[in-house]
């Protein structure tokens, strides 16, 4: 098609429709921000195995080179998961992904795609321009240029400055959805000591229990990134406060760690613009600019790619209109949601009715996991969003899922 796209943001999402849309439109211009790493790019992100199927289609050279580099992890046999309702049994599980540093991931697939005909600005976006009548965004400014547009895509993610500049051009009304949390991550690179078995381990916090958690994940290159989680108070040492034996004991084996990163109450926030008339027909935003997870479910990267995937599909109808699309990834967006709102992790909010019930039902759904491999089996997939909830909901399941 004979038209100008410009996507602003370079991250997952950003890549993956360059990538596509590079194939179907006559101009596309990717708009980087001007930043070498991403958001946040020295915390622990992880790609889930839907995520990682997306990438296994669109982006093979970089699977490839993960896979070369980087550990195999099947999520249930080589992941050591306590969970709220206890230690999860660690059996194949057959959802397996590579584990590697969000830095070397958006490295492979920016060298994928440096040779296909996308025009990178390596610069910030400082404004929109709209049309006379306000229904469409003309062009984009950045620091130094201003760039023309038929399709506007942005892919910006917690940095998005778009629905404020919309705001100052047009009376535009986007109801939002917020729970506040109080996690805090605190995060160090380190490796395992000679001798230690390399191992994965998730220690999930329990914020009805306990205020910690934790997450050691090896990566590329021998070195692991680990992060601990946790709720009211600033640890006196890392892991501090957690539990388990064995978590505390792989904890132990790891040695040279960088100096601390620490992030602080990254909460849960959907701008529903599929409910907003106002947002110009042209505009598409997806990934974490409409919606931005809590990292402690690891949803946001997988999540991202699949509204890019959406979008791109829907821009195939070159009549179709933003808030279609919108509508369409708020749809795919309810189950994450769920997830990442199951547990406030603040002392101050007050969950509903319907949260509570939500809650008690994914425990017991845990605890069937327990003692169920096949369950435990299906539960992983969806975790992962390789396959939908429904999965769980067949009869037999309800069944014992009711009585575990």
């Amino acid at each position: 098609m004979n038209k100008k796209v410009v996507i602003l943001g370079g991250g997952v999402a950003g890549k993956l429709i360059a990538k596509i849309l590079c194939e179907r439109f006559s101009q596309v211009t990717m708009v980087t921000g001007g930043r070498d790493e991403v958001f946040q790019a020295g915390q622990l992100h992880v790609l889930l195995a839907g995520g990682w199927e997306i990438l296994q289609e669109h982006f093979p050279q970089t699977i490839a080179q993960l896979e070369e580099v980087c550990p195999r992890v099947d999520w249930g046999a080589d992941s050591f998961w306590v969970s709220p309702v206890g230690v999860m049994p660690q059996l194949d599980s057959g959802v397996v992904t590579h584990t590697c540093s969000r830095s070397l991931l958006d490295k492979l697939m920016r060298e994928e795609i440096s040779d296909l005909p996308i025009e990178i600005v390596n610069e910030r976006v400082t404004a929109l321009n709209l049309s006379s009548d306000g229904d469409q965004v003309n062009s984009i400014e950045t620091t130094s240029s201003q760039l023309s547009a038929d399709i506007v895509i942005d892919a910006m993610g917690r940095t998005s400055q778009t629905l404020k500049w919309l705001n100052k051009l047009i009376d535009l009304t986007v109801t939002q959805k917020r729970m506040e949390t109080e996690l805090r991550y605190s995060t160090v690179t380190a490796e395992f000591s000679a001798g230690a078995e390399p191992q994965q381990a998730y220690y999930q916090i329990d914020p009805q229990t306990e205020g910690c958690g934790g997450v050691i994940s090896p990566v590329e290159d021998g070195k692991v990134i680990a992060s601990y989680i946790y709720m009211d108070r600033e640890p006196n040492s890392l892991w501090d406060g957690i539990g388990n034996d064995r978590f505390t004991q792989i904890a132990a084996s790891l040695q040279n760690p960088s100096t601390v990163r620490k992030i602080s109450k990254l909460h849960n926030v959907w701008h529903q613009i599929e409910k907003s008339p106002e947002i110009p027909t042209n505009l598409f935003m997806v990934g974490d600019s409409v919606c931005q997870f809590n990292p402690v479910f690891g949803q946001g990267m997988t999540q991202a790619l699949r509204s890019s995937l959406i979008l791109c599909e829907t821009l195939a109808n070159s009549s179709v209109e933003s808030q279609i699309f919108h509508r369409q990834q708020a749809n795919d967006l309810k189950f994450p949601w769920i997830m990442a709102t199951l547990d406030p992790y603040n002392p101050k909010v007050k969950l509903t009715n319907r949260q509570r019930m939500m809650r008690w039902w994914v425990y017991k759904q845990m605890k069937l996991a327990k003692k169920n491999p096949t369950f435990q089996r299906r539960l992983i997939e969806v975790l992962h969003m390789k396959t939908t909830p429904t999965s769980l909901y067949r009869f037999k399941y309800l069944i014992s899922t009711f009585l575990s």
